[in-house]
């Protein structure tokens, strides 16, 4: 056997070892989605590099034949295997059937076939001959019907599997966006070289310039490979992400018509999603949840419903295109049932507790304070003793009740919101922080005349107790306190601004959770954790929200909206009477 072998069969042996190096790489990493595939394919790619290297480069005619037939189990299984490969990569599985693979395979496999036997017919050279061209031996050829009809073929199997793959990138997390760029031109490139080859346009003739093709592409797959961790990361298909979400999922228009619901939703509804696609929402649920009919295209909407004695958190988000236009909504429904059983054991079990323990400490209170009555019969060690015990039960008795009204503000039953004077509470405030402001020698601002609010009387008051007295206790010495309200957008916003040293963007975020206290004040100042996720759960029962700015060194502004006074008197969401709740928000024994 003779070889001619020149400096450019270093490409193609190139192209034949980085094919080699992708096939290990795609073997090692074959537990992946696609992997397996992707193996197959690149070694197709090496199979065409290896068969054009040892047909071209030798100078044996019966030899040139030999490889030609190597060369071709990498033509006709490489557009089949990129086509496969797209369609696992990029999550279209689904026609991923024996028959179909079959139906793909079938002009290939007829091409391969017809090459093994290519000397005993015309259908892919109509004639052939071996030519002397200065050194090299050449084989040159007229392509015959048949070539032709799988070169079309494999040129659409490639330009599908490429446009299925751009298809796909629009809905990629920008990650898979960029292996799939890479990989489209990876896979475009030797086709394009190719069809250079075979219409007679050979830049670097007489060389096929397709394997070594390879070589770039070779390139862009190693990019892919250890940039982007191709094989690695690979696409989630939308479906079963969609499918597995034990929550359920209802993704509607922007006119209200369902579009997709998974399983889990499915069973919230009791019917199937065929039987509810194109329904209005509302009318596939059950019965009437006002959330749906008073949703909001601009904002997430969250709220707690109940269908058929289950609980559920129900989420509704706005869906917005790229261009930020406005698309439809995304439903999520979170059962709650459980949980909410449980902080209504847990809640009960507080109640009792509170309750069972607010008695002997009422009665520790009483006799301390008789004991200190009598000062004059105490020693100073003695009196020191029944002083500590005495602030002890009051503090222990301050917290029983934050327990108790934390419980109420847990429970189930609507409330009767009133229209609240502001002006009427801030007074009842002040005369029960009376002490406290004499003490520190604070300043209160209270501007003339607070606008009202939609609410429930005590509870108002506990929020501004626990705002203003937060203010006289971690502000400055003596501490400012001013406060004030803007009404805007059917909200009333209230604030307390201290002028104290201000809180870190850290220490404000965890402020309205309960038991939540600063570092640096928990053996400096008493407290219990408990008053601002008082505020907090009051402000969100009524329907508002709380938070907090502050700067350090500027102090800090604690604020709360309520709902404006509508024109009518009352606002009832509850069959309670003003005066009951009134009662069961003062008694706590």
């Amino acid at each position: 056997m003779e070889w001619q072998f020149t400096p450019a069969a270093l490409l193609y042996a190139a192209a034949f070892v980085v094919s080699l190096g992708l096939g290990v790489y795609g073997w090692r990493m074959r537990a992946q989605k696609g992997a397996p595939i992707f193996t197959l394919m690149i070694l197709a790619s090496a199979f065409w590099s290896l068969g054009y290297l040892f047909g071209f480069f030798s100078a044996t005619p019966a030899w040139k034949l030999t490889m030609l037939r190597v060369e071709y189990l990498g033509i006709t299984a490489a557009p089949v295997l990129w086509v496969l490969f797209v369609l696992v990569y990029a999550n279209y599985e689904q026609p991923l059937k024996p028959r179909t693979i079959a139906l793909v395979s079938l002009i290939p496999a007829v091409m391969m076939v017809l090459v093994l036997f290519v000397q005993r017919h015309p259908l892919i050279y109509q004639s052939y001959d071996f030519v002397q061209v200065g050194n090299l031996l050449l084989f040159q050829k007229e392509y015959g019907v048949g070539f032709w009809i799988f070169a079309g073929y494999q040129y659409i199997l490639t330009f599908a599997g490429s446009v299925l793959l751009l298809v796909a990138v629009v809905r990629f997390p920008s990650l898979f966006q960029r292996q799939a760029a890479l990989l489209t031109a990876a896979a475009l490139m030797p086709i394009l070289v190719n069809v250079l080859y075979i219409t007679g346009n050979n830049p670097i003739a007489p060389y096929d310039p397709s394997p070594v093709a390879f070589v770039l592409t070779g390139s862009l797959v190693a990019v892919t490979i250890w940039q982007y961790r191709l094989l690695d990361v690979v696409p989630v298909a939308h479906h079963l992400v969609f499918e597995s979400v034990s929550n359920g999922v209802i993704i509607f228009d922007a006119k209200g018509a369902i579009l997709e619901v998974n399983p889990a939703a499915e069973g919230i509804l009791k019917q199937s999603e065929q039987a509810v696609l194109g329904k209005a929402l509302v009318e596939a649920f059950p019965k009437p949840l006002d959330p749906l009919a008073t949703r909001d295209d601009s904002k997430t909407v969250k709220s707690e419903v109940t269908i058929d004695d289950a609980i559920y958190e129900l989420q509704i988000t706005p869906i917005r295109e790229r261009g930020e236009e406005f698309s439809g909504h995304i439903l999520m429904l979170y059962d709650v049932t459980e949980q909410r059983r449980l902080i209504k054991e847990l809640d009960a079990y507080a109640r009792t507790v509170a309750h069972d323990l607010k008695s002997p400490i009422s009665t520790i209170y009483l006799y301390a304070q008789m004991l200190l009555m009598n000062e004059e019969q105490w020693d100073s060690r003695s009196l020191s003793f029944i002083k500590r015990i005495e602030r002890g039960a009051l503090k222990t008795s301050d917290i029983v009740d934050s327990l108790l009204l934390l419980a109420r503000l847990r429970q189930d039953e609507q409330v009767v919101r009133v229209p609240v004077d502001m002006d009427e509470v801030i007074d009842a405030v002040q005369g029960r922080l009376a002490d406290v402001i004499e003490d520190s020698g604070a300043e209160i601002c209270v501007p003339d005349g607070l606008p009202g609010a939609i609410g429930f009387p005590s509870w108002v008051e506990e929020m501004w107790v626990n705002y203003v007295s937060n203010a006289l206790k971690y502000g400055g010495k003596p501490p400012k306190v001013e406060i004030g309200a803007e009404a805007r957008d059917g909200l009333v916003r209230y604030w307390v601004k201290d002028n104290g040293k201000g809180l870190t963007a850290e220490e404000q975020a965890d402020l309205f959770e309960e038991f939540a206290r600063l570092e640096k004040h928990k053996h400096a100042v008493d407290g219990h954790g408990l008053g601002l996720s008082i505020v907090k759960r009051i402000a969100t029962r009524l329907g508002g929200e709380v938070g907090c700015e502050s700067v350090i060194g500027q102090g800090s502004t604690f604020w709360f909206t309520l709902p404006s006074p509508s024109p009518s008197a009352e606002t009832s969401t509850g069959a309670k009477t003003v005066a009951s709740l009134e009662q069961e928000a003062q008694g706590v024994g």
